[in-house]
């Protein structure tokens, strides 16, 4: 849907826990060198479909798929956007005359992008040992 346009369009695809696509939001249009994108949209998006997880896209009208550091910049900023929300960035592909380019694949990926678990405080077996003996003590 992204390649042969005239000018930059950019998009989030809304990804389940399984990595299925539940919904493409469009992020912003733009120029032939320029998109403005909207952090709030995609967040609301993620949020309202129960996104685990997200894939950028856009195309370069001028058709060489290569990000700019104006692309790894924009990911950064959207990863650390939805990194409270738990929301993972898989990976920004930008489309151009016939090729696209995965910056995940090049490693261009920010560092913001890496999501790390958050470990719980307590293992099953752990958290039922502790419950018990906080009862015992509340009584």
């Amino acid at each position: 849907t992204l390649a042969d346009r005239e000018y930059e369009i950019a998009v989030g695809l809304l990804l389940d826990t399984r990595n299925n696509v539940i919904k493409q939001v469009t992020l912003g249009e733009g120029t032939l060198d320029s998109a403005v994108t909207s952090t709030r949209k995609l967040a609301k998006g993620a949020i309202l479909y129960n996104a685990k997880s997200v894939i950028l896209a856009h195309n370069h009208p001028s058709g060489n798929s290569k990000p700019s550091r104006d692309d790894i910049e924009t990911t950064k900023k959207f990863a650390e956007s939805l990194a409270g929300l738990e929301i993972q960035i898989i990976d920004h592909i930008i489309i151009g005359d016939n090729s696209f380019v995965s910056m995940k694949e090049l490693g261009v990926m920010p560092e913001s992008c890496v999501f790390k678990e958050k470990k719980a405080r307590y293992g099953v077996k752990e958290y039922v040992i502790h419950m018990v003996e906080k009862e015992k003590t509340e009584r």
